[in-house]
């Protein structure tokens, strides 16, 4: 049931790898892909890969969001946007001056 809801959102990566091991061909739910699903991929690789910390999590519960750093991710970000591939629901950011992660490709 868990795939089934992923699916919609996630259509690729570590979830079509999970639905194909699970059995699952199709979910029966469908989503607005117009959203961050807070993998949080984005926020690991800028903090750990690249030690930027131009991206975070903010927030909590249903509160939370992946934002951008002011100051830091003004710089680095239209430059870098190495995190962008490692989205699962292929995601982009907008803008660069402390906004949502999630504006669709």
């Amino acid at each position: 049931m868990l795939l089934e809801l992923l699916l919609p959102l996630a259509p690729s990566g570590p979830v079509e790898a999970l639905t194909k091991e699970y059995g699952v061909e199709k979910s029966r739910f469908k989503a607005d892909v117009s959203f961050c699903v807070l993998c949080g991929l984005c926020v690991r690789y800028c903090n750990e890969i690249k030690k930027a910390n131009a991206v975070c999590f903010t927030g909590r519960g249903v509160d939370k969001k992946i934002t951008f750093v002011p100051g830091v991710a003004q710089n680095i970000c239209p430059v870098c946007r190495e995190c962008v591939p490692l989205c699962p629901a292929g995601l982009l950011p907008s803008e660069v001056e402390q906004v949502t992660i999630g504006t669709k490709l």
